[in-house]
């Protein structure tokens, strides 16, 4: 299930083969971390990066105050077993530069 921060029902989808897709087509996933946001949770972020998907994590903010959440997206990365190169905002430039054109 997968919601947004609007006041809707969350929508089923088949992440299994949003994650196929995504790890097939060199995608990357958003760990977003601010709390009304966190529609990846951990077992997916888990399941993802079994199947070799990388994610970028980000706090969705909208002020300074926001910067703290990233402690969520963290948490739910650190839950999932993702370790430094399954994030790509740990990356070296040079590494990370390297992934970006190779998704283009």
């Amino acid at each position: 299930m997968v919601s947004q921060s609007l006041p809707t029902e969350p929508v089923n989808i088949d992440l299994e083969a949003v994650f196929q897709a995504a790890a097939k087509n060199n995608k990357i996933m958003e760990i977003n971390a601010m709390p009304d946001r966190l529609d990846l949770k951990d077992i997916h972020a888990c399941r993802a990066r079994d199947l070799g998907v990388k994610f970028a994590m980000g706090t969705d903010a909208h002020s300074i105050a926001h910067l703290g959440f990233m402690r969520f997206g963290v948490g739910v990365a650190r839950r999932a077993w993702c370790e430094p190169h399954h994030i790509l905002n740990t990356l070296p430039l040079a590494e990370l530069l390297a992934v970006l054109n190779r998704n283009r």
